[in-house]
């Protein structure tokens, strides 16, 4: 007779096999966004901001709650990459190992998401805590997440674990061997990979290492910025949806529609646009063109009159230029990747 633990093994693999664990692309998509907004709000509480770093670890890296709450202030360590932009490497202990083959994992936190780590370290370091977070296990910890969620309509049914069995399948998906897919988990075995790749349903080519330079994740950029519209249904829409302003010193318009309209929203627009859920970008890539010229135009205003780069109107254009590129990709890519 089977005992507990196997039968459990057993319903395991089984669900890995059904893919039964694998978040949507919708619920990544929704996830990716609610990272990108929380990395440019000034205002969220200290909770939130745990809750922001939680969902990261877990989205990005496919760490357990009990690997990220082991974490203290001298995990996370902060260098100037070659552009001169701040990076972050944490350092998690690899879990359910046999005592005397413990070794740490070390994971580079995507480029955008740093300033969320950098937020929480600031705040440990400023209550003179040791320990990174200060939830105390790993209901709290993603209940965090899940109110981190709420504040930007995003509503988390993922659970920590079903996001570690995401990431590994995705790994699997876009192509990543036995050894990768181990080294993702934190495995001392490669057993685990095989049933990952077993579930494929595809061979890719090998992602990129930046989760912001991937496949994967242009696809959920794609779907987190909505649908594109063509210059005649921007032209039909109310003249309220379409969005144009001063961006520089240029006249932009004809970039997309607001579903919501321009008079409610409270940022400026265009350059709060490229992102935002509620935006739809415009077939017209020279629209696109003009708005990344125009955001050039401040860029270096901004630098004549010395403005710092850690300003959030910097910050703000510079995700914005990186957004309005993204669309001009996705326009270039359409007809290959919609048919």
């Amino acid at each position: 007779m089977d005992t507990f633990v196997k039968e459990g093994l057993r319903q395991n693999k089984r669900s890995i096999g059904k893919r039964e664990r694998v978040a949507s692309v919708d619920a990544q998509a929704a996830i990716v966004r609610v990272l990108d907004a929380a990395a440019s709000e000034d205002d969220l509480t200290d909770r939130q901001v745990e809750g922001a770093v939680a969902l990261l670890i877990t989205y990005q890296h496919g760490m357990r709650p009990v690997q990220a709450l082991c974490l203290d202030v001298t995990h996370v360590r902060f260098f100037r990459d070659a552009s001169d932009d701040l990076a972050c490497v944490l350092s998690f202990h690899a879990a359910k190992q046999t005592p005397g083959n413990e070794f740490e994992l070390l994971r580079q936190v995507k480029p955008e998401w740093v300033p969320l780590v950098a937020r929480l370290h600031a705040t440990a370091l400023a209550h003179g805590r040791q320990r990174l977070f200060n939830a105390t296990g790993p209901i709290t910890f993603w209940d965090r997440a899940v109110v981190l969620c709420k504040r930007f309509s995003v509503q988390l049914d993922s659970t920590a674990r079903s996001l570690r069995h995401t990431g590994a399948q995705t790994l699997a998906d876009a192509g990543h061997d036995r050894a990768s897919i181990q080294a993702f988990l934190g495995h001392k075995s490669a057993e685990a990979a095989s049933h990952y790749i077993r579930a494929s349903f595809k061979q890719a080519e090998l992602i990129n290492t930046a989760l912001g330079a991937s496949k994967l994740y242009n696809s959920l950029l794609d779907i987190s910025t909505g649908s594109f519209v063509s210059a005649d249904e921007i032209q039909l829409a109310p003249e309220d949806q379409q969005i144009g302003a001063v961006v520089g010193y240029r006249l932009v318009a004809g970039v997309g529609l607001c579903k919501a309209g321009q008079s409610s929203c409270a940022y400026n627009p265009v350059t709060s646009c490229y992102g935002c859920p509620k935006f739809m970008p415009s077939l017209d890539r020279e629209s696109h063109v003009e708005a990344i010229e125009g955001m050039r135009d401040q860029v270096r205003l901004y630098l004549k009159q010395g403005i710092s780069d850690e300003t959030p109107a910097y910050r703000q254009l510079t995700r914005a230029l990186a957004g309005a590129q993204q669309a001009l990709t996705l326009i270039d890519d359409r007809p290959k990747n919609h048919g």
